[in-house]
């Protein structure tokens, strides 16, 4: 790999570790409603609309600290 590059990741990646906010220009998330979390139809867009095509994948690594383990 070229080291310019690999000196320009490494750069990027103490910056983005050092950050403690998003950078002043960011723009502003919006705020989530309530409902979002507690109504019945969003639940439904969700699980029609989301899940199916997205990977949810949660676990420990001492869940597969060996090689050819697997959860």
């Amino acid at each position: 790999m070229d080291p310019a590059l690999v000196d320009r990741i490494a750069a990027d990646m103490a910056y983005e570790f050092a950050r403690t906010a998003p950078p002043a220009d960011f723009p502003r998330f919006p705020d989530l409603p309530t409902g979002r979390h507690t109504s019945e139809s969003f639940y439904e867009l969700e699980q029609e609309h989301l899940w199916p095509r997205t990977w949810v994948i949660a676990g420990h690594v001492s869940d597969v600290a060996g090689p050819g383990d697997y959860l």
